[in-house]
């Protein structure tokens, strides 16, 4: 099946490619930056201090867990935006 294409979509797509691929070029500086490193570093001691043995209530486990959860996504945020990436490119390739 061919899909028809006109002007105006073809440049609204043109445009979005350049606006994604300036997303993951700004992202990329910012993984390569000392600062980055340096915040995920930190992040990672937050992480791995906040131990669930100190749990005294099933309060204390829930809170415990939710901020471990948090700081997961954080520590994972590179690799996910990696896997966005990918998926984009995969996306452009097939169009």
């Amino acid at each position: 099946m061919t899909q028809v294409v006109d002007q105006k979509q073809l440049a609204d797509l043109t445009e979005l490619n350049m606006t994604t691929n300036k997303y993951f070029e700004d992202l990329e500086e910012m993984f390569a930056t000392q600062g980055w490193k340096q915040f995920i570093k930190d992040t990672k001691e937050v992480y791995d201090s906040l131990s669930y043995d100190s749990c005294s209530t099933l309060e204390a486990f829930f809170l415990t867990k939710g901020r471990r959860q948090q700081l997961e996504r954080v520590l994972a945020f590179e690799t996910s935006i990696g896997h966005a990436k990918t998926m984009a490119q995969d996306l452009e390739i097939d169009d």
